[in-house]
């Protein structure tokens, strides 16, 4: 098959073997991948992929220690393993890759698999000894770990971890904008493999797995194709040894001969499992909604409708990142007193700012609903006993409450006391609610009624002219104290 190249001169930048007729082979590639697979299994990815299934076991003692042994099995049978050779004669007694929280990163993400989790972590290693120096090899790897210029393109925010999960739980990775294709690859590299890095610090993520959202923005026309040979490369052992399980990967592509051949390129070359992907294109408004579909809170996507990329979280979540893997700090103040992604269970307060994309918050506002009902139809006999009850079922799902710090982080509050106040808060403010809506619908069934009396809207409205907007701000009036009172 011909190839078609995207700069001309350039054959660096042809796409292997992909023309442009092969969009059509792209979307046969995908098809014919999911007919592979047995109708089980094919549900079991759609629904995750959607957010409302989980493909990871159920996590036990047993399983645990008993794949923690069967993976040191396989990595001893492992005949080529440079890096982690290197990680073992360098640092044989202060290493993070024999500890059993590295090593069950890699488990999880294969499914406690222990023999693909070995050959993983062989790649793995071989991966950041190619990028980065020898530290890496003996401690996780630290945001000092980049240089100065790739600083700078990461505040760019091009690459961004969202401040929520999504519905499912998962921490959701964007690349928005111009995508960062200006810049050397091997340094994008390097940021993202440290950015999926962060993620998977929680059990949770590892468990779940992180979704990646790709949403360019602006003019591509004279950009040359992101993929040369050496990048395609790298690009492959970055994703075929992340030490994060890819759950799903949406491509929010402008319907562009660009992005068109980007799209066979990520389907016919790089390949991963082809059956989580998911395309999605049309207008702005419409990716939105379709991306939405899956659990992703879109709102939360850190760019306008003008192509502009929103930087504030960005910045907080950096100047943490530094704090948190200061020498000065890593003993002291550490992950479980700072927490900068919370998990899916997890109900956070914060002032002025909508925390309504937070799972977590959607299962606690869902939460006082129900025990309000029993609450009226007396069931629970005060509005103390309610939030008592509330607090109760979160913390049964090992849930916690969080409050919002001025320094750009979440804490977990200590006080009893306090979380029941705040709990009674929200409590009121949805009865508040509840009232006003109530009040809502029923003002404007009086008036619906009122106005059927007659038979004839137009006969009211000219007599009322005599005294001017008096139904107008009578009504106002009434909808008004719904919301007051």
């Amino acid at each position: 098959m011909k190839a078609t190249a995207a700069a001309a001169g350039d054959d660096d930048h042809v796409l292997p073997a992909i023309a442009v007729s092969s969009v059509k082979e792209a979307d046969s590639a995908l098809t014919e991948e999911l007919l592979k697979l047995s109708y089980k299994d094919r549900k079991a990815i759609d629904e995750e992929i959607h957010g409302v299934y989980n493909v990871a076991p159920e996590e036990t003692a047993e399983l645990v220690q008993t794949s923690l042994i069967d993976l040191a099995a396989e990595l001893s049978k492992i005949q080529t393993k440079d890096a982690f050779v290197k990680s073992q004669t360098l640092f044989p007694n202060d290493n993070y890759v024999n500890t059993p929280d590295f090593r069950l990163r890699f488990l999880r993400c294969d499914l406690f698999d222990a023999r693909k989790a070995a050959f993983r972590i062989v790649a793995y290693l071989d991966f950041l000894d190619e990028l980065f120096d020898d530290e890496v090899l003996r401690r996780p790897i630290r945001l000092s770990d980049l240089s100065r210029e790739e600083i700078k393109i990461l505040r760019l925010g091009f690459y961004q971890l969202l401040p929520y999960r999504d519905r499912s739980g998962r921490p959701i990775f964007v690349n928005v904008g111009a995508m960062g294709f200006a810049y050397d690859f091997k340094m994008r590299a390097r940021i993202a493999t440290y950015i999926l890095f962060v993620a998977g610090n929680d059990v949770e993520s590892q468990r779940k797995g992180v979704v990646m959202v790709a949403w360019p923005m602006g003019d591509f026309s004279k950009t040359n194709m992101p993929f040369t040979k050496e990048n395609r490369r790298l690009l492959k052992a970055m994703v075929s040894s992340s030490a994060l399980r890819i759950a799903a990967l949406h491509a929010c592509f402008p319907n562009t001969l660009y992005f068109r051949l980007i799209r066979s390129f990520m389907v016919l070359v790089l390949g991963y499992p082809r059956v989580r992907y998911k395309f999605h294109d049309g207008t702005d408004m419409e990716r939105r909604y379709s991306v939405h579909g899956y659990g992703i809170p879109t709102e939360m996507i850190p760019i306008t409708d003008s192509g502009n990329i929103k930087k504030t979280h960005l910045y907080q979540w950096i100047k943490v990142r530094k704090f948190l893997e200061s020498e000065d700090t890593t003993n002291s103040d550490g992950e479980d007193s700072i927490i900068l992604l919370p998990n899916s269970n997890d109900v956070l307060f914060r002032s002025g700012t909508t925390t309504s994309a937070h799972p977590g918050n959607a299962f606690f506002r869902g939460l006082i609903e129900m025990k309000h009902d029993e609450f009226k139809s007396g069931s629970l006999s005060t509005q103390a006993v309610l939030a008592e009850d509330i607090v109760k079922e979160i913390e049964q799902l090992n849930g916690s409450f969080l409050q919002w710090d001025s320094r750009g982080y979440w804490t977990k509050m200590k006080s009893r006391r306090k979380i029941l106040f705040k709990v009674e808060v929200a409590i009121r403010d949805f009865k508040g609610r509840a009232t006003t809506s109530s009040n809502r619908q029923s003002v404007q069934s009086s008036t619906y009624s009122f106005q059927r009396q007659d038979g004839s809207v137009a006969k009211r409205r000219k007599k009322s002219q005599t005294t001017t907007d008096s139904d107008g701000s009578m009504e106002t009036e009434l909808i008004g104290c719904g919301f007051v009172c």
